[in-house]
């Protein structure tokens, strides 16, 4: 069919016209008929042209034989023109089977394809149920479909044999859940014998949370399990030879990757987005890793390589992996031990580091927590007085105590757990002595494997939380209490810190170097206010100094360096016209830039905008009024990046407004004045301003005359 002339709000397309059997719907047969309700297509449609429902707005239904009919048609949409509707459901439209709405779909058993754009922007489609004969998705079959909440499948065999065209073949990327044999699927093992996991298998499945691979499957494909946001573990069999692009990407709750051994490429954007990705396994075998392959992996702390220091400074690495690099590097890594969780103890994995006496500890599992019966904990052997430890974790806005007491002990001491830990800066463990004088206190991991030892026979515990965040707590690996006494022969000072410009320093807590005990708590010194400024910003806190700053001239540009991402680089500009200022950035580096006015006021602030690495900052700034313009980065370099300053006075000038500030007032006569006595020096363009009878010269004239009209005298010049 390749148009209609007729009228009819409801139309039948016959299956033959002639004796020739109706195959296909030309390219924009029916566009433009707004007046055209419902259309009725024959079984024998294979094909429908690009734009054929083109503004077609008032189409409402579109019947057909049955969903495999429907799921055969291929349709036709342009890459310029995404508003040519080849699919009558993307305009709004509902599908109806045997005269009733599909909302539920059900495909076939025995389809073994579903069309390219099939479902597309069909808004009604609610589940879809797929039988084990599918094998093939084309191309955005399901684009758009935002009504998709379920997804069911026989099993995940069945669907890891599926070729999805791209991302919006797989309607998971819609519905977000995937129900295997009718159970919604968290937990998935991809079955043995399955060699490949296809391009977008469990894209955007937020419901998965861990994946067993088994070692039949060689190949990973292209965005597999990109933005499976609550996807935590997945084990990576060493048969896997190729991890696809984008595989991992978004998957902002997976902790640990170990990457198998005799992969060569981590590819484009693998890892992106994996923002609790703490962990990384790599094998020696790896030669080159991939553009933004670990882009905004913030959180990447432990980089675990197989093979030698000089063999990772072979790696070829692309842009975007400063997370990757910059993060602390282990190599010749081997695991050694794991090591099981105690009542109060993390577990861990243990790897061997050439570079690290003690290895590296990951992969930490919780605590057992004691189970006291009859007053033993029957995992420990420790009676319940000694089971001391927070809830976990401990309550908010807390402020809970804990006593240990040993009868005729001259001190006591506490050994904590490799778990303890509290919000850092927020939340607070405090030590006491039997007199209640305080001994620490101690805040995040600061207490974690810490023996503390304490003077007398009691030991006070405190927690105090602030009603915000909490983690763990505390809880003891042992107590231990001593009954000799001490000479304290040997000690050491402990703690010590030095004052700055702007943070206090300590004297240092005095400490046996026999018993541990802490003898003598130190003494705050105050911060010392005395700034070390380069360039006008102070090397050690940031602050800015405003007389001190270079100045720049409104057209040019400066090669800048950021050397510690906590010390900016500032100049200052005071424009003797109002107008426009715009500065920015240039290069590779991650920048950010800031304009502040005299009193530090924040103005403007621009990192990329989510387009680059680069600031674009523009302003209207007035004239003889001094701004600061700050730049800074987001990771520390010894490279320099390029920012250019531009200043565009305005063009149009207020005569007698000789400040520059668009008003005439009182002021721009005394100034006037100050330049005929000689007191201050005017530009050329302000003098032009400034001549308001238009003589050519400057008088005593032209500051009356600007008196005159403040005080309403003249109404002009």
């Amino acid at each position: 069919m390749t148009g209609y002339k007729g009228f009819y709000n409801d139309l039948v397309i016959p299956d033959s016209i002639d004796n020739a059997v109706v195959t296909a719907i030309s390219m924009y047969a029916f566009s433009g008929h707004s007046d055209l309700a419902s259309i009725t297509i024959p079984s024998t449609i294979q094909s429908i042209g690009e734009g054929a429902f083109f503004e077609c707005n008032g189409l409402k239904k579109v019947y057909v034989s049955s969903i495999e009919d429907w799921c055969k048609i291929d349709f036709s949409y342009s890459d310029s023109d995404a508003d040519a509707d080849a699919n009558p459901l993307s305009i709004g439209a509902d599908l109806y089977v045997d005269n009733k709405l599909v909302t539920d779909v059900t495909i076939p058993d025995g389809v073994k394809s579903i069309g390219k754009y099939a479902f597309y922007g069909y808004s009604s489609l609610k589940s879809i149920s797929f039988p084990s004969s599918i094998r093939s998705i084309g191309e955005s079959a399901f684009f758009e479909c935002n009504g998709l909440k379920r997804v069911y499948v026989s099993s995940i065999e069945d669907w890891c044999k599926i070729k999805f065209e791209n991302t919006f073949s797989n309607p998971i990327n819609y519905g977000s859940k995937i129900y295997i044999d009718g159970e919604l699927a968290t937990d998935i093992t991809i079955p043995k014998g399955i060699t490949k996991i296809c391009d977008y298998a469990f894209a955007n499945c937020d419901t998965i949370t861990n994946v067993v691979i088994p070692n039949s499957v060689i190949s990973i494909g292209n965005s597999a399990f990109s933005f499976c946001s609550n996807l935590k573990n997945i084990n990576i069999p060493n048969s896997v030879v190729n991890i696809g692009k984008g595989a991992f990407s978004g998957c902002s709750n997976l902790e640990k990757v170990e990457i198998p051994d005799g992969i060569k490429f981590i590819k484009d954007y693998t890892f992106t987005s994996c923002e609790n990705l703490i962990t990384i396994i790599i094998p020696q075998s790896v030669k080159e890793i991939g553009n933004l392959a670990f882009d905004s992996d913030r959180n990447l702390s432990n980089v675990l390589f197989k093979g030698s220091k000089s063999q990772w400074n072979s790696i070829d690495f692309s842009d975007g992996n400063t997370n990757l690099v910059e993060s602390v590097i282990h190599y010749d890594v081997k695991f050694v031990e794991k090591k099981a969780p105690t009542c109060v103890n993390k577990g861990y994995d243990l790897y061997s580091c050439s570079e690290c006496s003690d290895g590296v500890k990951i992969n930490y599992t919780d605590p057992l927590g004691h189970n006291v019966v009859s007053g033993i904990c029957e995992r420990c052997g420790k009676s319940e007085e000694d089971c001391v430890e927070s809830a976990h974790p401990y309550n908010y806005d807390s402020d809970e105590s804990w006593t240990i007491y040993k009868k005729n002990a001259t001190r006591i001491a506490v050994v904590f757990s490799n778990s303890t830990e509290t919000e850092a800066n927020y939340d607070y463990i405090y030590l006491y002595d039997k007199n209640g004088e305080e001994i620490g206190k101690y805040s995040g991991t600061e207490l974690a494997d810490k023996k503390i030892t304490v003077l007398g026979d009691t030991v006070k515990i405190r927690l105090v939380s602030d009603g915000g965040y909490t983690l763990y707590g505390f809880s003891l690996s042992d107590i231990v209490p001593y009954y000799d006494e001490c000479l304290h022969s040997s000690t050491r000072l402990e703690n010590e810190m030095s004052p700055t410009c702007v943070e206090e320093g300590y004297t240092g807590d005095l400490i046996c170097n026999n018993c541990e005990a802490v003898l003598k708590k130190g003494e705050i010194i105050p911060a010392t206010g005395n700034h070390e400024y380069i360039d006008g910003v102070c090397k050690i806190c940031g602050a800015i100094s405003l007389e001190n700053l270079p100045s720049i001239s409104g057209n040019e540009t400066q090669n800048v360096i950021i050397e510690d991402t906590n010390v900016s680089k500032c100049f200052k500009f005071t424009p003797s016209q109002s107008g426009s200022l715009t500065f920015y950035s240039t290069g590779s580096s991650d920048t950010l830039g800031r304009l502040l006015d005299s009193n530090m006021t924040e103005l403007a602030y621009n990192d990329d905008n989510e387009e680059d690495r680069n600031f674009r900052i523009s302003y209207n700034v007035n004239a003889r009024e001094t701004y600061v313009l700050q730049i800074g980065a987001f990771n520390s370099s010894d490279e320099a990046f390029n920012v250019t300053f531009n200043f565009e006075p305005n063009k149009e000038t207020l005569l007698g407004d000789v400040n520059g500030d668009g008003e005439i007032t009182i002021v721009d006569s005394t100034i006037l004045q100050k330049y005929i006595v000689g007191q201050t020096t005017l530009d050329d363009e302000t003098l032009n301003v400034a001549d308001v009878n238009k003589d050519g010269a400057i008088t005593v004239v032209d500051a009356t005359l600007i008196q005159k009209f403040v005080v309403k005298g003249i109404t002009e010049f």
